[in-house]
């Protein structure tokens, strides 16, 4: 679960699923993640499919499938999850580059923002 690709995100408030402002972490509230993934510099993409958000401090794991926007330099957005406290969560995303090969990624570590 390699591939050579590298994921970009971001996170956006319920409301604004087709904006590309994005935060680099979560607001107190509902967000989404926005995801764009691509090979180095080429113009290829690939899929998002999944975010696994696990709080440490309960331990509990939150799955976020995504699904593709249109127009939009950010391509995927995930499931809305809400965020409403300081606890910090660690952040894995799933899918597959456009080279078909299936990809893991630690995004890193995020806590609430505001």
């Amino acid at each position: 679960m390699s591939g050579q690709s590298f994921v970009w995100v971001g996170f956006v408030g319920s409301e604004n699923i087709t904006k590309d402002i994005t935060q680099r972490s979560p607001l107190k509230g509902k967000n989404r993640i926005v995801a764009h993934v691509g090979i180095g510099t080429e113009a290829s993409f690939g899929d998002v499919t999944l975010a696994h958000l696990i709080d440490f401090s309960t331990g509990k794991l939150k799955v976020l499938p995504f699904k593709k926007r249109v127009g939009c330099a950010y391509d995927f957005i995930s499931k809305a999850f809400m965020c409403d406290r300081g606890s910090p969560f660690t952040m894995v995303v799933f899918g597959k580059d456009s080279n078909g090969i299936r990809f893991r990624r630690h995004i890193g570590t995020f806590e609430l923002f505001g």
